[in-house]
């Protein structure tokens, strides 16, 4: 059985093999379950993630809230409103609450020099993925968006690719959400919620629309890994959803 610090170096090692170092920003979603790897808990695997990338990189978790923000009557607490995609977000987001943006259903957290600035701004949108969400920020700058043990299915950064075109699906009604920030002050805020009530999300078909050149594909430990270069999805997703609406949905009989 191997010991924790063999765990921890081939960890390492597998996200050096990914070629993530001089990211200026990388989106992270992960599957611990894939991974497969008792040992390698979601600290564990924090810790790496940032040592692999670069002291001026950005790393950013997932922390989406869409589900438990509803239940709790429209109200994000930034410290304690669970994150519904996963253990790995849903471990960072109790760990670091100072580094959760301020958004009611897509809040990320981030690490990094910039980090305090890109969660308060995130304050600013109006709409889930809207130019201040860091994950808006790592399409535009030429970031990096990894799936590990996922797939490319759960690509949330897709979302604001959706925003710039604006599908007929996209939105819901407007709805005022309470926000609590990591000082506990309130606000009250009017968002434009995504809807997707009628379609099925399909981001899978993205890889489709790129060369082997836009994205790596790796392993860590028993789970696959898909990076994928933003810039690739700025360059060849927009323009199909321009021409074809509805490409990464399905319609819901």
């Amino acid at each position: 059985m191997p010991t924790l610090h063999e765990i921890i170096e081939k960890c390492l090692k597998d996200l050096k093999n990914l070629n993530i170092y001089n990211t200026p920003y990388l989106t992270v979603h992960t599957s611990m379950k894939s991974i497969n790897e008792k040992a390698l808990t979601p600290q564990i695997l924090l810790e790496c993630l940032r040592q692999s990338i670069s002291p001026s990189s950005h790393l950013i978790v997932p922390t989406l809230s869409y589900i438990s923000t509803e239940n709790a009557g429209d109200v994000f607490n930034v410290r304690t409103t669970p994150s519904d995609v996963g253990l790995f977000p849903e471990t960072v987001r109790k760990l670091f609450p100072q580094n959760r943006s301020l958004h009611p259903t897509h809040s990320v957290c981030v690490f990094g020099d910039n980090s305090e600035k890109m969660c308060l701004d995130h304050f600013k949108d109006s709409t889930p993925a809207g130019k201040y969400s860091p994950l808006s920020i790592n399409l535009h700058n030429d970031g990096l968006i990894m799936m590990i043990g996922c797939g490319p299915f759960p690509n949330t950064t897709m979302h604001a690719v959706e925003e710039l075109v604006n599908p007929g699906y996209l939105f819901s009604d407007k709805k005022r959400y309470s926000i609590i920030d990591i000082n506990q002050n309130r606000s009250i805020k009017e968002y434009l919620p995504h809807g997707f009530k009628t379609v099925m999300q399909r981001y899978d078909r993205l890889i489709e629309l790129l060369s082997r050149n836009d994205y790596l594909q790796g392993e860590l430990f028993s789970a696959g890994v898909l990076v994928i270069k933003c810039s690739a999805i700025l360059k060849k997703a927009v323009p199909v959803l321009e021409k074809l609406p509805y490409y990464f949905v399905d319609e819901i009989n």
